[in-house]
């Protein structure tokens, strides 16, 4: 297992050798600028209560980040 901190959320996830669906959990570091510009948009968003499906969720990081990073009125569930 290893411990990964990104923007505000740290997570544990096993430690995999290389990418692949059959990994337990699979979790893609080259998308965290992706997930960066998510919340950055999110915020400039002149919208509260927003109701968000992640549906690719995965390890679950991007709804992780937007709970913790977002403010907390903007997100009434994930």
């Amino acid at each position: 297992m290893k411990t990964i901190t990104e923007g505000k959320a740290t997570i544990t996830v096993p430690q995999e050798t290389k990418l692949s669906k059959k990994a337990e959990i699979f979790y893609n570091p080259v998308m965290q600028t992706n997930r960066d510009f998510s919340i950055a948009v999110l915020a400039a968003f002149d919208r509260n209560n927003l109701q968000i499906a992640d549906v690719f969720a995965a390890s679950g990081i991007r709804s992780i980040r937007f709970l913790q990073e977002l403010p907390k009125k903007k997100i009434k569930k994930i």
